[in-house]
């Protein structure tokens, strides 16, 4: 039964693995408005435990089993996401999955336009939108105080060989990973450049890539970025599995040079022609800002669930963010990056 008026709104997890456990459940934890009802995972055994941890009433090895709820948070890997968020739709559950909730550009649209048949909110768990640094560094170039941007560097580090990512992950499977170290872990920075550069269009003009066993391990491309005003602006992206690289958003103003650092606490820095770099201070450094990050994400798909209106309404035109441009840039890169890809290792 779908909870309503004053009553908590019941989300289900699907998915019972360490994001769940360690950030979106002590996130949910925090909000008034929402009550967790059960947990799902094909791992009967971790939802189960899961469940009992958090004292969260039941759980379960299959969606069809689940009692219906509200919304449910998706939170399985990159290739099985489409088809649970097909199911939960189809159950008349709004959608909040992690990011990219879509294996493809067509993926992408088809649950978009399906979420939009059924009335349903679908957003992306698009963490670092809600960065102190990303919301000022959005303000800051929309506000012109640096001069016009000039251009966007992206480039992040993704360690295949990090504690907890062993052979069998699915981080190393590239069916379940979305094609490789990109689609997992670098729509993160990509989505994080799009959101403060305000982006409208993209092009991706050249990529290339490293693969080993078919998965995806290194890409770098050059591409432009369409501004509001219509205006192009260049970018590059950099994002490795298997080198250190800058770990970051670089935006090239007139006047300076704003960079962010992949850490929720990080100040933004900005580099001009004087002598010391301009710092803006993060006013909350001191708390657990990655754990905040992902309360108010969950804030904002719940006073957004808080007034969805019901499910017969004609005349709703509800659009979550779904971090489209995001999937684009992935599909591009994959397109071209697989005419051109090289053994790991090849022509270092």
């Amino acid at each position: 039964m779908t909870l309503r008026g004053i009553e908590k709104k019941a989300v289900g997890l699907i998915g019972a693995g360490d994001v769940v456990e360690l950030f979106h459940l002590p996130a949910l934890a925090g909000l008034s408005g929402v009550r967790v009802a059960w947990t799902c995972d094909r791992d009967r055994a971790r939802a189960a435990r899961v469940a009992r941890a958090w004292g969260i009433p039941a759980s379960y090895a299959r969606l069809d089993e689940c009692f219906d709820v509200d919304a449910v948070l998706v939170a399985t890997p990159v290739g099985t996401r489409g088809e649970l968020v097909t199911e939960a739709l189809g159950r008349g559950w709004h959608c909040f999955c992690e990011k990219p909730f879509a294996a493809s550009l067509a993926e992408h649209a088809q649950l978009v336009e399906e979420a939009r048949r059924r009335q349903r909110l679908l957003g992306a768990a698009y963490l670092r939108r809600f960065y102190w640094s990303t919301r000022l560094a959005r303000r800051l170039v929309e506000a012109g105080c640096f001069g016009r941007l000039q251009g966007v560097i992206i480039s992040d580090t993704a360690p295949l060989k990090k504690t907890g990512v062993g052979p069998t992950s699915y981080r190393n499977d590239a069916r379940a990973s979305g094609g490789g170290v990109l689609a997992e872990t670098g729509c993160h920075a990509i989505d994080q450049a799009l959101y403060i550069a305000n982006a409208r269009r993209l092009e991706v003009a050249d990529c290339v890539q490293v693969t080993e066993l078919g998965l995806e391990i290194e890409t770098r491309a050059l591409g432009w970025l369409e501004l509001p005003r219509a205006e192009r602006v260049p970018f590059s992206l950099t994002l490795s599995g298997i080198a250190e690289v800058y770990e970051g958003v670089v935006l090239d103003c007139e006047h300076g040079q704003l960079r962010l650092r992949d850490d929720p606490r990080a100040d933004v820095e900005v580099l001009t022609h004087a002598e010391e770099p301009v710092r803006f201070a993060n006013p909350r450094a001191a708390e657990n800002l990655a754990m905040a990050a992902f309360g108010d994400e969950w804030r904002h798909f719940a006073e957004a669930l808080e007034s969805a209106p019901d499910l017969h309404s004609e005349d709703w035109g509800y659009e979550a963010e779904t971090g489209r441009l995001t999937s684009e840039m992935i599909e591009q890169c994959y397109r071209l990056g697989s005419r051109r890809a090289t053994a790991a290792g090849a022509g270092r």
